[in-house]
């Protein structure tokens, strides 16, 4: 069994008109393949190219959410089903997709989602080849909170046990390669499609008296997650344990169940899939023409080692024993130039003879960006451009530490930091340099088209 995890970024200007994210996206790459996970991608651009720009169409502004202000840029996640369906094409039967939302900048507990992905997926399909998590652990936020009076009347048939079903969240989706999960995405893109139940066309219209705000295609597939387990398809635990916005999994409440009636399972109800055959089959053929013909290329990744003696090492503070010389380099911090930074990823691992009787930690930046910093303590702040940084080990005179990152610059900048914050100079020495390992990966294209 193998698992895919891909997620969708913006790149902003002149792509798109999106918050750029590229640089959390190489972060999310790294963490993922660090992980043993197969990694894709996807942007507006990627989809427009594909001829799936319809799904990332800009709508004007007057229908801009209430929340998520900028989702009316980017089609309203009408993508969020298609991508996934993509990713599934070249796996084989029963393999894992595992979509996450990609700003980990926003949201750092998504760093340990990717990273355990694997377990996460064994938990969460044990019993449903499908999966896709509470909001919340209880019975609050509710379907018809944030969906459009359109969507609960002709979706969702004004029934009472999709009103009350729980929110879901959409920033996890976990699927195998099945029949079964194929079908439930084959719905979610169907309806997503649809504009009257993705968005509302009339801003004037009167809304339904529970009505908050409109969620776009997360609404959408909580009215099609609530027909199915109302009509018997899934199971009227659906999804049992969740994740929510966190790492940690809940037992949500149930207690939603008790609306629904032996009715509901009467070979004379009709489906949602009857329903809205003619719908569904047109989204059959909307995927068919776009791959009719389509080709797919992997651009292979490409490795430089970097050894120490290539490197220039350049003091900030040079101490009263500071000199040029690798062997003998004691200082506050150094900068270390070379031009195949730029552009690429870069694992670090520093061992330094300690001159003080401080504890200390390291900061680094990118060119004058910071990018991670370990604190004494051993806790690490990461901004989206880092993978990791830590101590590896550490006794009374020496110190090794960790890190990986993405670079823009052919500069990279270490600085000595003690349990106070940074040192300033004092022309003193606070570290010497025993020895700096580097490893660079050039950056591939995030898309695998």
């Amino acid at each position: 069994m193998r698992v895919k995890i891909i997620g969708f970024y913006t790149e902003g200007p002149p792509y798109d008109t999106g918050i750029p994210l590229t640089e959390g996206m190489y972060t999310y790459r790294q963490i993922a393949e660090d992980a043993g996970l197969i990694f894709d991608a996807y942007t507006p651009r990627r989809l427009r190219e594909m001829g799936a720009g319809d799904l990332v169409k800009e709508y004007p502004d007057e229908y801009k959410l209430p929340v998520n202000q900028t989702m009316h840029k980017i089609g309203f996640s009408a993508w969020k089903p298609f991508i996934i369906l993509d990713a599934m094409r070249d796996l084989d039967e029963g393999d894992i997709v595992f979509y996450l939302d990609s700003n980990i900048g926003k949201y750092p507990a998504l760093r340990k989602m990717i990273s355990n992905a694997e377990n996460v997926s064994n938990i969460v399909l044990d019993r449903c080849d499908f999966y896709v998590g509470r909001e919340i652990q209880g019975q609050e936020l509710q379907v018809q909170h944030f969906s459009n009076k359109i969507l609960l009347e002709e979706l969702g048939k004004n029934s009472d046990f999709v009103k009350h079903f729980p929110l879901l969240i959409c920033n996890n989706i976990i699927c195998k390669k099945t029949h079964f999960a194929h079908s439930i995405l084959i719905d979610w893109l169907t309806f997503c499609r649809v504009d009257r139940f993705l968005y509302i066309l009339d801003q004037t219209e009167p809304q339904h008296p529970h009505y908050r705000w409109s969620c776009s295609e997360q609404s959408v597939l909580n009215v099609v997650i609530a027909r199915h387990v109302e009509e018997g398809l899934l199971p009227w635990f659906f999804p049992g344990i969740s994740y929510g916005r966190g790492y940690q999994p809940i037992l949500a409440d149930n207690s939603h169940v008790k609306n629904l009636t032996d009715t509901v399972w009467s070979p004379k109800t009709t489906t949602l899939r009857n329903q809205f055959k003619e719908y569904i089959d047109n989204t059959h053929l909307y995927l068919k023409n776009i791959y009719d013909g389509k080709q797919k290329e992997q651009v292979p990744e490409e490795i430089v080692n970097i050894s120490v003696q290539d490197i220039n090492l350049i003091p900030y503070d040079n101490g009263e024993n500071g000199t040029l010389e690798y062997e003998a380099i004691e200082c506050e911090a150094i900068e270390i130039k070379k031009s195949d930074f730029i552009n690429s990823f870069v694992r670090m691992i520093l061992d330094v003879e300690i001159k003080t009787n401080d504890k200390i930690g390291i900061h680094i930046q990118d060119g004058n960006i910071d990018v991670a910093t370990c604190f004494p303590d051993f806790s690490p702040a990461l901004s989206p451009k880092a993978v990791d940084i830590k101590k590896i080990s550490l006794n009374e005179k020496n110190a090794v530490f960790e890190a990986k990152f993405y670079m823009n610059t052919d500069t990279i900048k270490l600085e000595v930091r003690n349990t106070m914050g940074y040192f300033h100079g004092h022309g003193r020495s606070f570290f010497k340099i025993k020895e700096i390992s580097i490893g660079v990966s050039h950056i591939r294209p995030l898309s695998r088209n």
